[in-house]
C-alpha cells in the first residue's frame, strides 16, 4: 500500500476516513497534525537544527552540574572520612594508661586504618592528640587534612570550593575517669 496522499484524496480526509473504529474520529485539524507533507508542518530539518542548538546550550550546563556533584561529593566524602577517623582513633586512645601510652594508640590507630577511607591519603595526613588541659578527664584527637592535591582542587577556577585543609576533633572521657 502506497502512501495515503497517492491516492487522489487529500491525507487529511483519508486520516479521517480510515481511523480504526477503537480510536475517536479524527478532526481535520488532528490529520493535518498527522501529515508530514502539510505545508503548516514546520521544515524537518529546521527542527532537528532547533534541537541541536538546544542541546548545545543546555550541554555544557548539565555537564558542569554532574562535574559539580561528582566534586562536591568527593568534598563531603573527604570531610565525613575525616572526622569519623578522628572519632575512631579517640574511642581507641581510651585503652591507653598514659597520655603516651594514648598517643602512640592514636597513631598505630590511623596509620592501621586509613587505608579504609577511600579518599584518605596517609602521606597527607597530620595528627595530634593530647589530654585536654581544662578537663583531664578527656582525651582529644586532632586531625588536619591536606586536599589541595586531590583531582577536584584542579578546577578550583570553575567551583566555589571549600578551603582545601580540614580540621577535625574528638573528644572522648579517659578510660575510668
Amino acid at each position: 500500500m502506497g502512501p495515503l496522499w497517492n491516492k487522489g484524496r487529500n491525507a487529511a480526509d483519508e486520516f479521517a476516513m480510515g481511523a480504526p473504529s477503537f480510536l475517536p474520529p479524527l478532526t481535520r485539524e488532528m490529520a493535518i497534525f498527522f501529515d508530514p507533507s502539510a505545508p503548516d508542518q514546520a521544515d524537518d530539518r529546521s527542527v532537528r537544527g532547533a534541537s541541536a542548538i538546544e542541546f548545545a546550550l543546555v550541554f555544557p550546563m548539565f555537564v558542569l552540574l554532574i562535574f559539580g556533584l561528582i566534586c562536591y561529593a568527593t568534598v563531603e566524602n573527604t570531610y565525613i572520612g575525616t572526622q569519623e577517623l578522628a572519632a575512631e582513633a579517640a574511642r581507641a586512645s581510651v585503652a591507653g594508661m598514659s597520655d603516651t601510652e594514648r598517643s602512640s594508640i592514636v597513631t598505630t590507630f590511623i596509620s592501621s586504618n586509613i587505608g579504609s577511607y577511600t579518599f584518605l591519603d596517609p602521606k597527607k595526613i597530620s595528627v595530634t592528640s593530647a589530654t585536654v588541659s581544662t578537663s583531664p578527664s578527656t582525651y582529644q584527637v586532632n586531625i588536619t587534612y591536606d586536599m589541595s592535591g586531590s583531582f577536584v582542587y584542579q578546577f578550583s577556577n570553575l567551583l566555589p570550593l571549600p578551603s582545601p585543609t580540614i580540621h577535625r576533633t574528638a573528644v572522648v572521657l579517659n578510660g575510668g575517669a
